[in-house]
């Protein structure tokens, strides 16, 4: 009888242990997942301007809004890189406003802030969120990573 006591008691203890032990610490994971997120689109296409490329759309999102959009066109040739990017600097200042282009080599890098890219895309507030972003991007031929 006294076996038996002891056992129960013992496990009464570790369990009580298991119990007080499991509920310390952040759960930074569903906060990190849900607010901040990264959304990697990606597309390869040809037209007469650019010529053939790859296309990566990376976005970041701060509480489920978009907070930072970065679109990078990898071109055939450095050259049709240069030129298209000269082009980028003879706009007015008031059509570069909220949008950074850069060049390195072949890639064309443009980072937007997302009011600027809701203008250009004719988005509301509402669809700078994580999922109408998605369904837009893939409903523009993108596959999401």
């Amino acid at each position: 009888m006294k076996k038996a006591i002891k056992i129960s008691a013992i496990l009464a203890i570790i369990a009580m242990l298991m119990l007080a032990l499991t509920g310390c610490g952040k759960d930074e994971s569903k906060n990190k997942s849900s607010n901040n997120d990264n959304l990697v689109a990606t597309k390869s296409g040809e037209d007469s301007f650019f010529g053939k490329y790859e296309e990566t759309v990376e976005i970041s999102f701060k509480d489920n809004k978009a907070d930072k959009i970065v679109m990078t066109r990898e071109l055939e040739d450095e050259e049709k890189a240069e030129s298209i990017s000269s082009v980028f600097e003879y706009l007015d200042e008031s059509e570069m406003e909220g949008m950074k282009v850069e060049r390195d080599g072949k890639k064309i890098i443009i980072t937007l802030e997302p009011k600027t890219f809701a203008e250009q895309e004719s988005l509301n507030d509402e669809d700078l969120s994580r999922d109408s972003l998605k369904k837009e991007l893939e409903e523009d031929g993108y596959e999401i990573k």
